[in-house]
Formats: C-alpha cells, structure tokens, sequence
C-alpha cells in the first residue's frame, strides 16, 4: 500500500467507529425508553397513593378518569374534592397515613396496560388486592378501572 492510499483508509475506520457508536447509542436509548414505557402505569398507580397521602385532589383527578373517580371515590356517585380530601384523611391516624400500596405486576399492550398492587390499609387493619386497567392518554397512563379483589395471602 502506498502512502496515498494509507491516507484514504483513515476516514473510513474513523466513519466505521463513529457508526458503531451511533448504533450503540440507538440501542440504548431504544432499551431505556421502552422500560420507561413498561413502568410508567406503576407511576401512575405510585401518583394515586400520593394524592392520598397528601389529600391532593388535582394529583388524583390527573390519573384517574371521571368514571373511576364517582365509581370509587365517591359514595353519592358524584365526584366532589371534598369528599375526596375527607376519605384521604381517614387513611391517617395521629398525623400517619397508614397506607401501602404495593405494585405486584405490569402489563403493557400498545396504549393500554394492567397492573396490580397489594394494598394495605394499616389504620383499619385490612389487606386486599387491586386490578388496574390503565390508557395512554394524551401522552399520560391514566386509570380508566380500579377493581378491588380478595387478598392472595
């Protein structure tokens, strides 16, 4: 090889790394933003533990649809933030919010997922099972269904 043609050879194991390392980055990124994806509707489950804990009616209302508020948080039908403020402090006692929610399981399929928690209510000693049913919405996991099962345990 001539010293001309050692000359041409460099750019094209300079372009060779550059590539590799711009495929590298791809497949990173790709990974990353997929498992994101997976537990974004465990941080809309972890979003609905703390507007209880902080009695936060706009945290609740932004993961949660009309439905599933008036069905679930609400014994008139009627979902009101008062009502709402008053079942959070029932889960305190002595200044202790005395709930755990703990996500057990994730399911995503394109725009809609599953998932679903074991809770534990300490102040009034009870332990049950929750099944979400979660939609992409406007680019946000909101809980479209909230169906509260026996305890496993």
């Amino acid at each position: 090889m001539t010293e001309r043609e050692r000359r041409r050879a460099w750019p094209w194991f300079v372009a060779g790394g550059v590539l590799l390392v711009l495929i590298a980055a791809a497949v990173f990124a790709v990974n990353t933003l997929a498992g994101a994806y997976r537990s974004a509707p465990a941080s809309a489950i972890a979003t609905l533990d703390q507007s209880f804990r902080d009695a936060d009616c706009t945290a609740l209302m932004s993961v949660t649809t009309e439905e599933v508020r008036a069905e679930r948080f609400s014994t008139t039908g009627q979902f009101s933030c008062a009502e709402f403020e008053s079942f959070a402090a029932a889960l305190t006692r002595d200044g202790v919010y005395g709930y755990t929610i703990t996500v057990t399981s994730t399911e995503v399929d394109g725009d809609h997922a599953t998932a679903r928690s074991q809770d534990s209510d300490e102040v009034n000693q009870n332990d049950w099972d929750v099944d979400y049913g979660l939609d992409l919405i406007d680019g946000n996991w909101v809980i479209t269904s909230y169906v509260v099962t026996a305890s496993e345990e």
